[in-house]
């Protein structure tokens, strides 16, 4: 589905060029070549969401490189996309105000958004601060002047399968959602969501 996707793109454009007379793509479906994905709408729930915090937390667990763990735990914190923190800068995050605001460039809704940060939440950002060298909140392993890849951080969590208590396969982006779901059934309403201020964690882990 998502190579059909690519393809079209690309025929759009080069009709658009002129470089084609029409579209061979144009009228296939996701249905002629394999049918409609299911939509994920996997959530962890707060027992899972402690142990995975726990497993993070130690070192011989894992091996994963120090920023790996703290990274995953800001997305859980502020329910932003993987590629959001992935890309992000410091020059975009003031520690000091308590915000960190993403470009309207990098936001899928091309809207400039404006994440409002725990003290939690600035602790473990701080915290990559201390180990970034770099522009980047998460730069390349390899080459710090880079951010870090758009598949390192699923990578890792694959690397998790079956190894935390024998909890199902997660994916970064199932943080996000179990951001937004853990306050939903808090009762906060989608429009405050979006200043992120997720205490479960917080009450769940030292409350």
């Amino acid at each position: 589905n998502k190579v059909l996707s690519t393809i079209k793109q690309m025929f759009t454009y080069a009709l658009s060029k002129g470089i084609i007379e029409h579209n061979p793509a144009q009228g296939t479906n996701s249905i002629n070549i394999g049918g409609k994905e299911k939509p994920r709408d996997r959530n962890l729930s707060l027992e899972e969401i402690k142990l995975i915090w726990q497993w993070l937390d130690n070192e011989d667990n894992h091996r994963f490189h120090p920023a790996t763990p703290t990274a995953l735990k800001i997305l859980l914190l502020t329910g932003v996309r993987s590629g959001g923190l992935r890309t992000a800068e410091w020059s975009e995050v003031d520690l000091d105000a308590a915000l960190w605001t993403i470009p309207k460039e990098k936001y899928k809704t091309g809207i400039e958004h404006k994440v409002h940060l725990t003290s939690f939440t600035i602790k473990h950002l701080q915290d990559l601060k201390d180990l970034s060298g770099s522009q980047w909140v998460l730069p390349s392993i390899k080459d710090n002047s880079k951010p870090l890849t758009d598949k390192a951080l699923a990578r890792a969590v694959k690397r998790t399968e079956g190894r935390i208590e024998d909890i199902p396969p997660w994916t970064p982006h199932d943080l996000r959602r179990t951001f937004n779901t853990q306050l939903s059934a808090m009762g906060i309403t989608p429009r405050l969501s979006k200043r992120p201020c997720f205490i479960v964690i917080i009450l769940l882990l030292f409350g």
